[in-house]
């Protein structure tokens, strides 16, 4: 059916004709939302757990509890097709949900309009870990939370109107210039069809070509350096390692990141206060078994709820060794908590000496 549409304007007839069919349709729109279907999780989730898209006239494509929010299509009057696993994943559940009560999993809508749906799925892909089983042991082992952080991945599927689904993924990644590198993700295109999942393309993480520049520094200061038991100018300005320069000894930047700044004299290093520290091997420290004075141009950024040390003497990863803990009889080393003012009664009372921790 052709219609003809006439508008008067400034006194006179101006008709123009519009293409409508009888049979034309507006755009399909894609609908999501939050529900909870048919799964018996012992009331750990409430009424909107799971997450349903409809596709018009084409199926739903859903992301529920009983199968770890790992998303499945369902055309219409056709079988159930889960996308493919990128990560592997595994716990202490079934194959098919291996985090069993979904306590490190979970898909949330981020973005929708009536052309596309865009949803975020995290989850843990190594149940097994002792993080996961034992925290405290962990903690303890590692002395810090910043190893946990790459622990995870994460997962956004964006899925359009016309059945096509642009997924990226990315794994957790402990260093944050690799976490931030935008071709450090794995791409995928996926076609929704009546008859299952067609992959279209598919991209695999690759890490860039680190291009770093070196952090310009302040014109360097001369001073004392004689009679040093060691020594680290910090001067590199970039980079993971930084040299005792009395030793020659390479020491590694621990942490998520290494910040080099503009120093007093050349280049520093910002610290984070919870992964950051540069580490000189247990071989090459030198024996103190004296009074030592320690000197160093500090910047405080914030301060901490107790005392904040600037080297620190250490078993592995467990706290400071005080080996004057007059509680004990045996002499053992033990860790203290220090407290302006104050001393705290030991974390531990029972720890090894320096040389029964093989390998520390």
């Amino acid at each position: 059916m052709r219609v003809l549409l006439s508008i008067l304007l400034s006194g006179a007839a101006w008709i123009a004709p519009i293409a409508l069919s009888a049979g034309d349709a507006p755009p399909a729109r894609i609908k999501a939302f939050y529900t909870r279907l048919p799964y018996d999780d012992q009331g750990n989730t409430g009424k909107f757990a799971d997450i349903v898209i409809e596709l018009p006239q084409k199926g739903q494509f859903i992301f529920c509890r009983e199968f770890g929010y790992q998303p499945y299509w369902r055309p219409v009057g056709g079988k159930r097709e889960s996308v493919a696993r990128l990560i592997p994943r595994k716990g202490d559940g079934p194959e098919e949900r291996p985090d069993d009560h979904n306590i490190a999993c979970h898909a949330g809508i981020v973005a929708q309009t009536d052309a596309s749906v865009t949803v975020h799925w995290r989850y843990a892909p190594d149940m097994t870990t002792l993080s996961f089983t034992d925290y405290l042991a962990a903690y303890n082992q590692a002395g810090h939370a910043s190893p946990f952080y790459a622990e995870y991945a994460d997962e956004y599927f964006t899925i359009q109107a016309d059945g096509k689904v642009v997924r990226t993924v990315k794994k957790g990644c402990y260093r944050l210039d690799n976490w931030n590198d935008p071709n450090n993700q794995i791409e995928q295109t996926l076609q929704l069809e009546a008859s299952g999942i067609r992959q279209i393309s598919f991209s695999p993480a690759t890490l860039s070509a680190c291009t770093e520049k070196r952090v310009a520094g302040a014109a360097l200061k001369s001073g004392r350096t004689a009679n040093l038991v060691r020594y680290w100018s910090l001067d590199e300005g970039r980079g993971d390692v930084t040299k005792e320069r009395l030793t020659g000894t390479a020491c590694g930047i621990l942490g998520v990141k290494s910040y080099w700044r503009k120093g007093v004299s050349g280049t520093c290093l910002s610290f984070d206060s919870y992964s950051s520290a540069v580490m000189l091997p247990a071989a090459h420290c030198p024996c103190l078994d004296d009074e030592i004075t320690v000197s160093a141009w500090i910047a405080i950024q914030e301060f901490s709820f107790n005392v904040a040390a600037m080297v620190d003497h250490l078993d592995g990863s467990r706290g400071v060794l005080d080996p004057r803990h007059p509680g004990t009889t045996t002499r053992k080393p033990c860790f203290r908590h220090r407290q302006l003012g104050q001393q705290r009664r030991p974390c531990f009372a029972e720890s090894k000496r320096p040389d029964q921790d093989a390998g520390r």
